[in-house]
């Protein structure tokens, strides 16, 4: 069964599109593919045209739904409310094997409610705007990249190596387009002096580093989507990055990338992971 929740500050509105509950989807549309706007260029005698390049262009989703039972005028009210403020729906399927997938809706209007049998039952229909088009899946992805790893098992002879640490780790894209990760670095050991920490992507060549004297419990995060550098202890610090470091280049590629850290001398006191959304063309659930 399909099932749609909208969610925000104010509280959460969930649809349904089967069984016998209060809110029941009557229409859906927008839930397709991603639709891309091009530009090209025509050249003095040549024959067709140049395609410069495409973007994806916001989508528009529309959702109707009746609205129905005891005390319909209140709840009505109380789904405007929700409804009328930005936030996130998440789209999802019971059946066996289903996927749950959401999309950030920045813009929404509300026509008037449709009053129906003396006002038990109102169709409701609720337009939004999501500036970013993509779906992603309903919760993040995260990849271990630099992490210690136990050998020990019973019974064992010594010498013996109870652990080993982990350097690099795959990260697999399965979505449509190309997405921006979060790297966090959580700090187990306290230095006195600046290490210097590089995050590469071998896949794609790309890479971020930046300089740093981490006390034990400092987690630093550095965030692609919002191209910065924070730290739990101190703030912002996207000054430390490095001179040759552009954010905007440090992405995962569809399909298999490669991420790879060194954090000096803090290695053995470190734990680092890559958090990532995969992005989708269409909700593939209606």
């Amino acid at each position: 069964m399909l099932i749609l929740k909208y969610k925000n500050r104010l509280g959460e509105v969930l649809m349904y599109g089967g069984g016998n509950h209060g809110i029941m989807i009557k229409d859906l549309a927008g839930f397709g593919t991603v639709e891309f706007e091009y530009e090209s260029a025509v050249y003095y005698g040549c024959d067709g045209q140049k395609t410069l390049s495409r973007r994806a262009v916001p989508r528009a989703l529309t959702i109707s739904v009746d609205i129905s039972g005891a005390g319909t005028a209140a709840e009505v009210r109380r789904i405007i409310d929700v409804l009328s403020e930005e936030g996130t729906l998440y789209i999802s399927d019971t059946s066996e094997g289903g996927i749950a997938r959401r999309i950030y809706c920045s813009q929404s209007a509300i026509p008037d409610a449709e009053r129906i049998a003396a006002g038990k039952i109102a169709t409701l229909t609720v337009q939004f705007v999501c500036d970013n088009p993509y779906f992603e899946d309903a919760a993040d992805t995260e990849i271990p990249i630099y992490r210690r790893i136990k050998n020990l098992s019973t019974p064992f002879t010594l010498p013996a190596v109870f652990g080993t640490t982990a350097a690099e780790n795959t990260a697999f894209n399965i979505g449509s387009a190309a997405v921006e990760p979060v790297i966090a670095i959580r700090f187990t050991k306290t230095l006195s002096s600046a290490e210097t920490v590089k995050v590469t992507n071998s896949t794609t060549g790309a890479s971020v580093s930046f300089s740093y004297t981490p006390q034990s419990g400092d987690v630093v995060k550095i965030d692609i989507p919002e191209r910065r550098l924070t730290s739990s202890r101190l703030g912002t610090i996207t000054e430390q990055l490095s001179d040759d470091t552009y954010l905007s280049d440090f992405r995962l590629e569809r399909g298999r990338n490669v991420i790879g850290v060194s954090v000096g001398d803090a290695q053995s006191g470190a734990v680092v992971a890559c958090i990532f959304n995969n992005k989708y063309l269409e909700s593939a659930v209606i």
